[in-house]
């Protein structure tokens, strides 16, 4: 998700014709290897009373559940047992542990977590059955992820244009904002996801795509095999954003059901007020030179007639910092842009470049590199 501008002026416009007209319907198949997504294993006042179960290394044992429906009783319990590194899944939901023999799975690697791949969760929810497969780690009694790895995916048309799509479900069978959806302009015979091109989203129920907003809704079928994804011109009221940032050539931007996507920023965006929060990619120099950069966490409210200058985007700059911290000095490096967000180079991880290498020098010459004390 990614937001971005320099300047906005904005303005507060008449609902914005649409170019397309009539709704679509697209099917996307369920791939039990697909994209994969990570999600927050919530596993606080969730402790479940097993009526049977087997017998574990130790005292560290973590009883919990994975919800797999909307409903409050819509769970599948499980058990960790942390010191045999264990995990043991009740896939027939009796509160027998011993009985299921599929949902016994052993950590692997050296992982400080407990940690268990391909763990095939069954879901059923109002007749509606699938299997989904998920990374589980679990870091004690009160933390842990799981990582989806099934996913609906396929082609669709967006405002004329063909983007591969894919949905990951955290589990409990209701696609909303709790879960993601994968928007990539894929080119045509490519058959492998082009990381760069990807746009991860939280599912939304709106999407502004290049200042075109559509409706979205999601339509499980009855064995959870196929999701019907309707899209639908929306008209919308949409504020107009004048845009002045240097070489911004994506801007992605998140506010609850709504999820506004410029793949081609105009100097003017139109989207819908709200407060969102997403992330800018700048592209800096040309042809072999080129380099794109991304900004995430940046955060804005865009309000009704309201105007404002938003700096961000290039020019991105060099920053060094130091602080004082006891006896010691700590340096950082990193690349800033117009309104102060830190950028990472596309496909690295983090925003810091980290600790820059210190030369001391005297009389012209270099005495020292690396560390050094003072004072």
């Amino acid at each position: 998700m990614f937001r971005c501008a320099n300047r906005w002026w904005i303005l507060l416009g008449a609902v914005i014709p649409l170019a397309s007209a009539g709704a679509a319907t697209f099917p996307l198949e369920l791939r039990t290897n697909g994209a994969s997504a990570s999600f927050r294993l919530a596993m606080d006042g969730l402790e479940i009373h097993f009526q049977k179960e087997p017998e574990y290394a130790g005292r560290g044992v973590v009883r919990s559940a994975l919800r797999v429906g909307p409903d409050p009783q819509d769970y599948l319990g499980f058990a960790c047992d942390l010191e045999a590194k264990k995990l043991y899944l009740d896939l027939n939901r009796n509160l027998d542990l011993t009985d299921d023999p599929d949902g016994v799975h052993a950590s692997r690697g050296e992982h400080w977590g407990s940690s268990f791949e391909d763990v095939v969760v069954p879901i059923e929810q109002a007749g509606r059955r699938r299997e989904i497969r998920m990374d589980v780690t679990i870091y004690g009694a009160d933390y842990g992820r799981y990582a989806v790895k099934s996913s609906w995916e396929g082609a669709v048309e967006i405002g004329g244009r063909t983007f591969h799509v894919a949905v990951v479900d955290d589990g409990n069978g209701v696609i909303d904002a709790a879960d993601e959806l994968r928007l990539e302009a894929r080119k045509p015979g490519a058959k492998k996801p082009d990381p760069a091109a990807e746009v991860e989203l939280q599912a939304p129920a709106t999407l502004v795509l290049d200042g075109e907003p559509f409706g979205m809704a999601y339509g499980l079928s009855a064995d959870g095999k196929t999701l019907a994804l309707e899209i639908a011109p929306k008209p919308a009221m949409l504020a107009e954003v004048e845009l002045a940032g240097e070489g911004i050539e994506r801007v992605v931007l998140q506010d609850q059901d709504v999820a506004a996507v410029f793949l081609a920023p105009d100097k003017v965006l139109r989207l819908p007020a709200g407060r969102y929060r997403g992330g800018v990619r700048v592209r800096t120099g040309q042809g072999k030179d080129a380099l794109l950069w991304q900004a995430w966490g940046v955060s804005r409210r865009v309000a009704d007639g309201a105007r404002e200058t938003w700096r961000v985007g290039g020019p991105i700059v060099s920053k060094l910092t130091c602080r004082n911290a006891g006896n010691q000095l700590v340096f950082d490096h990193a690349l800033a842009g117009a309104g102060g967000e830190k950028y990472a180079a596309v496909g690295l991880v983090r925003e810091s470049l980290g600790p820059p290498k210190l030369r001391v020098r005297k009389d012209g010459q270099t005495v020292h590199v690396g560390n050094f004390e003072y004072g």
